[in-house]
């Protein structure tokens, strides 16, 4: 691991290429290592719901990346791997107008090749400046830019009006309205430009930020790790098991059956059935309200300790009396185990009281 960090330090300094870093065979077996560990705990559902979710972020990225360089193919990769997941969790407008999309632009060769030829050279696109990292989707820039002038003052919602004509003489006059902006500052040896080295994300602040940000999560995942070899899918938080018709960590399998039932039809014409999506632990919950919901008592004193911990540095004080869980809803604390000879108790309750003696346990 040292060895790896030397290796990404000299990166980002400048002292070895990506090229180097991509042929180092170090490189190749901790990748081919990460791979073999993913593969052996996704037969674990929350093991294997947590991978997904990082696979998602992953593909986040690559969609920022492609957008932010203007890398049409690397756009489209993208939107194709989102597919599987606007299905799943039943999206269905974005799946249907992706989908759309896709299709559309897999003709755009023979149809429009100079739009294509286009795209491809990262015009698909806004560059409000010649960085490198600058490239914005047309619709964030039309909500930022155009629909911004047009509710400042002077625009057409401050008192022009929305007619049709004064629509166009508004719009077509915007370009005499930048030459003459240009022209001010050219007369006036004046520039409103930003540096090429200016990015918030590499401020100290930023920084410093997010290393608090990401020593949380990870001090979090520490007392609750998701990796446990645990054949159910539960709450990390809660503690709280699924029922057996929870498959979200199964959401891409359930969206490409989705996609695949799609192929060679209108998508605007396609109706979804609810019970063909992905179920998550919190629906499986809400369906099946005649199964007693299991805990797991183990990361129940296990969040019981954390919680204490926050308050007192002798946690024993919390744990000096017993308390009684019935249907596992209802936690009522007790002086003594001796309550529970009274009669309330027996006539309320019965022989259906759990006493949880918190006194005997190993924390």
């Amino acid at each position: 691991m040292q060895t790896m960090t030397d290796l990404y330090e000299k990166l980002v300094s400048g002292k070895n290429l990506p090229h180097d870093v991509y042929d180092n065979e170090l490189l190749d077996k901790l990748f081919r290592s990460w791979l073999d560990t993913k593969s052996r705990l996704k037969v674990y559902p929350t093991a294997a719901l947590w991978i997904q979710y990082l696979e998602i972020i992953d593909i986040y990225r690559q969609f920022v990346f492609a957008e932010r360089t203007g890398n049409w193919e690397l756009s489209l990769q993208s939107l194709h791997e989102m597919l599987p997941y606007f299905a799943a969790a039943g999206h269905n407008l974005y799946l249907k107008s992706v989908y759309h999309y896709l299709e559309t632009m897999k003709k755009l060769p023979e149809s429009h090749p100079n739009v294509c030829q286009a795209f491809q050279n990262g015009l698909q696109v806004v560059r409000r400046s010649d960085r490198y990292w600058a490239g914005l989707s047309p619709d964030l820039v039309i909500e930022q830019v155009l629909m911004r002038s047009a509710k400042t003052a002077g625009g057409m919602a401050r008192g022009k009006g929305m007619s049709e004509s004064q629509r166009t003489q508004w719009l077509l006059s915007m370009p005499t309205c930048v030459e003459m902006n240009n022209a001010m500052q050219s007369f006036c040896e004046k520039e409103f430009q930003s540096s090429p080295q200016h990015n918030k994300e590499f401020g100290k602040t930023r920084n410093e930020r997010d290393y608090k940000d990401t020593q949380t999560f990870v001090s979090f995942l520490e007392e609750r790790t998701p990796f446990r070899k645990d054949p159910l899918l539960y709450n990390i938080e809660t503690g709280v098991t699924s029922s057996e018709n929870a498959n979200v960590h199964k959401a891409k399998n359930v969206g490409d059956g989705i996609v695949q039932s799609m192929m060679g039809q209108d998508a605007f014409e396609i109706t979804f059935k609810r019970n063909k999506r992905a179920v998550t632990l919190d629906a499986a919950q809400r369906n099946k309200t005649d199964d007693v919901v299991k805990v797991d008592p183990q990361l129940l004193f296990q969040r019981l300790s954390t919680a204490a911990q926050r308050f007192a540095d002798d946690i024993t004080v919390y744990f000096h009396m017993s308390f009684v869980v019935y249907h596992l809803h209802c936690l009522i604390l007790l002086d003594s185990f001796e309550s529970l000879k009274s009669p309330y108790w027996l006539m309320r309750y019965g022989n259906l009281v759990t006493v949880v003696h918190v006194r005997n346990l190993t924390l």
